[in-house]
């Protein structure tokens, strides 16, 4: 968890959403510079996501509705029907 403004924001690591999210971008056609413009992470913000597969719950969010996958599938790289 990091600190913010006297508030503690917790944070999301799981293992694999960096590529997840390599991949969704691919199938989407979707650059990372794009990717970080349109969600308001920047660039350097999602290369930093998808190498320490960390960040905050509203990060996430942001770049599953952009990429237009499911969160479980971003985070645990399940589909809606628990499968892989």
């Amino acid at each position: 968890m990091s600190r913010k403004g006297g508030y503690t924001v917790p944070r999301v690591f799981y293992v694999g959403m960096g590529l997840r999210i390599d991949d969704a971008q691919y199938r989407r056609n979707i650059s990372t510079t794009e990717l970080g413009r349109i969600t308001g992470l920047g660039k350097t913000g999602i290369l930093m996501i998808k190498q320490n597969n960390e960040c905050r719950l509203s990060s996430l969010v942001a770049i599953a509705n952009v990429l237009n996958v499911s969160l479980d599938w971003l985070v645990f790289g399940k589909e809606r029907n628990g499968h892989t």
